[in-house]
């Protein structure tokens, strides 16, 4: 078909022109081009391939949805696990979908979704009977493969340890928390305008924007930490807050995490939860 061609043409002669049109292949009627589309920008732009597969999943449009389960059987395991945990998270689960998400765990063993998974089955197995099924499956096509050389309960074992310490260390509140709070740290007479905010008893809103403007500005890891202790010592929940909280776990020190995770524990936990599975890996 000439599209296809042209498709496959472009994608190693001009890319970048390609790039822009292969969202509204995805759409196309034709369901081979639909899958040329993807796998090509897949291939030219990941993140947003992923994107879109993410959009057309959860859809209201049935059609889109269809050609998005499609696309899961030709895009690598590793880029859509997330996209298959969501699915399963879903609770609704058609029995045609249910059989899918097992011949996609099944056939494409991996670690890290192995981590995942196991995560989300201690926090949701409760109310997601589904999960435990998907998750031994996992287990098992972890050890057939060969990837793991332990036995199948060895893996779970081991797995279910590792991710309970996991939630453990992120979940628990230092007996010493509140102290740590009140107590204005050394470091924060490094920053001036933090060190007169920590000695403010009764936050007010003007307290609240210049707390907001100086995170926008902090660099250190000290005046991360001090500006964190003010968030939570004065409860503020708003979503400004909340969203320079949530970026700083992309951060690779403890020393800001730490603290970030047990703050949104206290003040949004559901702002927490999509992070949970990234968290696993750090």
């Amino acid at each position: 078909m000439l599209v296809i061609r042209v498709v496959s043409l472009l994608t190693r002669l001009m890319p970048a022109k390609l790039v822009a049109h292969l969202p509204g292949l995805l759409l196309h009627k034709n369901f081979q081009i639909r899958l040329m589309a993807i796998k090509a920008l897949h291939l030219l732009s990941k993140p947003e391939a992923i994107r879109l597969l993410n959009e057309l999943m959860f859809s209201s449009d049935s059609s889109n949805r269809k050609s998005a389960f499609s696309f899961l059987f030709v895009l690598p395991f590793n880029d859509t696990g997330d996209i298959v945990l969501r699915l399963i998270e879903r609770v609704d689960l058609p029995k045609n979908l249910d059989q899918v998400i097992r011949f996609l765990i099944y056939n494409n063993p991996d670690q890290k979704f192995f981590k995942r998974i196991t995560l989300s089955y201690l926090l949701h197995g409760r109310k997601i009977a589904a999960l435990k099924n998907y998750w031994s499956l996992a287990a098992r096509s972890l050890i057939v493969s060969g990837l793991v050389k332990k036995t199948e309960q060895e893996l779970i074992n081991e797995t279910l340890a590792e991710t309970r310490a996991f939630i453990l260390r992120h979940t628990k509140h230092d007996t010493d928390k509140q102290e740590s709070v009140d107590k204005p740290a050394v470091s924060d007479h490094k920053n001036q305008d933090l060190l007169q905010l920590s000695a403010v008893s009764n936050f007010s809103q003007e307290h609240s924007e210049k707390l907001l403007k100086i995170c926008g500005s902090v660099s250190t890891t000290e005046e991360i930490t001090s500006a964190i202790r003010l968030i939570s010592k004065n409860k503020l929940a708003s979503n400004a807050f909340c969203t320079w909280l949530e970026n700083l776990l992309d951060k690779d020190s403890p020393e800001v995490i730490n603290p970030v995770v047990e703050t949104l524990l206290e003040l949004n936990k559901a702002r927490l939860l999509p992070h949970l599975p990234i968290l696993v890996f750090h």
